[in-house]
């Protein structure tokens, strides 16, 4: 039995200790209690604990009211069952940039859980909404920091955090914001960059430091994204001085890259190797004409349909 603690709980404390510092808060559920970690938050301020039953759109636009109010809501939901609240989210919460922190439990693949609650989709879907963040927890503190620093944010914010248990890290009880949009170097290396965020830092991080063990002349640069949206440039431009290459590690190779880190890692330099003499890969364009001044001539990406992380694809 694991012991870890997990991400619901750890948006579970964190809702109590914010809505014990600011009276503002309110958390709403779309009658997910017990799934989203509110059960304590419940009992300590019931006055401030709204449950609207299954209606997740009436839960985005009952935000969008007590926002405009002056209140500042949390709404405790499924990444999958926020599909549902979509149109709510663009036109009464984002459109008119209210003060409405969105915390994504079950992001990504669930296990268990079954295929209907997978949250293979909020990355793409809530990325194109204007005035939208989007924060990935990478650990157990992390997500901590990023539940703050979107609490904060005056506007709308979003933190995507998966099931279960993290990578064991420890919790700090302070209420800490992270800087928004920068990046952050967790691994020096050379020649090639690794870019990760969320649920694909600790692995990315593990193939990086294997990598450097078994291949001679090849060191992994890890670097982590807090923010998917806006993606900090600054951070592409510090992972790839001096790196020849670019991997940017998706979330949908987690089990293949979990169970056989180096052969993914080596099987994405290969890509790399053909990509920069032509034969593969996909050139990128940086929106930031700047940043994009600065970055490698060749920089190719091995997986499609992610490079909107980093760039447009032209």
């Amino acid at each position: 039995v694991s012991t870890k603690t997990t991400y619901t709980q750890v948006f579970g404390d964190w809702l109590c200790d914010m809505a014990a510092q600011d009276d503002r808060l309110a958390g709403i559920t779309p009658a997910m209690r017990e799934g989203s970690g509110m059960v304590k938050f419940e009992q300590q301020f019931p006055d401030r604990y709204y449950d609207v039953g299954i209606a997740e759109q009436h839960a985005v636009t009952f935000a969008a009211g007590l926002a405009c109010e002056g209140l500042k809501p949390v709404v405790a939901i499924y990444s999958t069952f926020l599909q549902r609240g979509y149109d709510q989210l663009i036109h009464d919460v984002a459109l008119q940039n209210l003060d409405v922190t969105f915390a994504l439990d079950r992001a990504g693949l669930v296990g268990a859980d079954g295929a209907t609650h997978a949250g293979n989709y909020d990355i793409a879907f809530l990325r194109c909404i204007p005035n939208m963040v989007v924060m990935a927890a990478s650990d157990e503190n992390e997500c901590r920091q990023m539940l703050t620093t979107g609490f904060r944010y005056r506007g709308p914010a979003a933190v995507r955090y998966p099931r279960g248990a993290g990578i064991g890290a420890a919790v700090d009880s302070s209420l800490t914001p992270l800087p928004m949009g920068k990046g952050e170097i967790r691994r020096k290396g050379r020649q090639v960059a690794i870019l990760a965020f969320g649920t694909m830092v600790a692995p990315a991080l593990a193939a990086s430091r294997a990598e450097l063990a078994i291949c001679s002349g090849v060191t992994g640069m890890a670097g982590c994204l807090p923010t998917v949206s806006p993606a900090p440039v600054t951070a592409q431009v510090m992972m790839t001085l001096g790196c020849m290459s670019l991997l940017l590690f998706p979330e949908w190779e987690t089990r293949r890259l979990r169970s056989r880190p180096v052969g993914f890692f080596r099987r994405g330099l290969s890509n790399f190797r053909h990509g920069l003499t032509g034969r593969s890969g996909a050139d990128v364009r940086c929106p930031d004409q700047r940043a994009a001044a600065d970055l490698p001539t060749a920089v190719r990406l091995p997986f499609h349909g992610v490079e909107s992380l980093i760039g447009e694809t032209v």
